[in-house]
């Protein structure tokens, strides 16, 4: 995975263009990954662009999976992200550091961190108020 420059810590594009990008540079090989995005964003969130780099990194490089999704939804409470794979699936309850470090970065957000994972696949929902 590239490294994001400092244009990515201070969200001058948006979430829109980040994530559009993001996808981009994973997406082809044997993996298939779609983004999808309703309503209007209100500003810049870097916490869900951050979740959706965690969510298909792991998608990527740990759980075989061979198609994910990430889709955005703006409302007038917040924004909610969700990243879903097809992949093998893990045991929440034993996060590692990506997680837990996202954990946090969402918590001081004030926003919400759930994950649903079985050996169908993850889904990965990161909600942030406005």
């Amino acid at each position: 995975m590239r490294t994001l420059g400092p244009e990515a810590e201070s969200e001058p594009a948006g979430l829109s263009r980040a994530l559009a990008d993001l996808v981009h540079h994973l997406d082809g090989g044997s993996r298939r990954i779609t983004l999808e995005m309703s309503g209007a964003e209100r500003r810049p969130l870097l916490v869900l662009y951050r979740a959706a780099q965690e969510g298909l990194t792991h998608a990527c490089r740990h759980s075989g999976a061979t198609e994910s999704g990430v889709n955005v939804a703006y409302d007038e409470r917040g924004a909610r992200l969700q990243v879903v794979d097809n992949g093998s699936g893990f045991d929440a309850a034993d996060e590692g550091f990506g997680l837990t470090g996202l954990r946090e970065r969402v918590r001081l957000a004030e926003g919400t961190v759930a994950v649903d994972s079985s050996a169908g696949g993850t889904v990965l929902t990161v909600g942030v108020p406005w």
